[in-house]
């Protein structure tokens, strides 16, 4: 399932992008949590609408510049881009799951025999 992910050919995503989204949602798109602060993370890398997208839930800073409904679509290129940009505000280790699950441990796994 993660070569979905590799075949979109960003490099963010090898390998560090595809544990994070097995992890996250179990690679579906359409995966939303409530979190105990009322908010709700969207979609296949989990992406929090307090920050990151938009929504009529809670007030945001809406850093992605996105609608949290496009987080939920099988078409995955915005959830990518609001990825690449969290990672490049917060890096990585902003997502608890990466922390858990996927920090300082081998994540050839979710890559092995994809085409790159």
């Amino acid at each position: 399932m993660g070569c979905i992910l590799t075949n979109m050919h960003h490099t963010w995503l090898l390998p560090a992008g595809t544990c994070l989204a097995s992890t996250a949602s179990s690679y579906n798109s359409q995966t939303t949590t409530r979190n105990s602060d009322g908010s709700t993370s969207y979609g296949i890398f989990q992406i929090n609408n307090r920050r990151w997208c938009s929504s009529d839930q809670v007030p945001s800073f809406n850093s992605c510049r996105i609608s949290c409904s496009q987080l939920l679509t099988d078409d995955i290129t915005a959830d990518i881009e609001c990825a690449k940009t969290i990672a490049n505000q917060q890096s990585i280790l902003f997502w608890p799951g990466w922390q858990a699950n996927c920090q300082a441990r081998e994540l050839g796994q979710y890559i092995a025999g994809c085409e790159l």
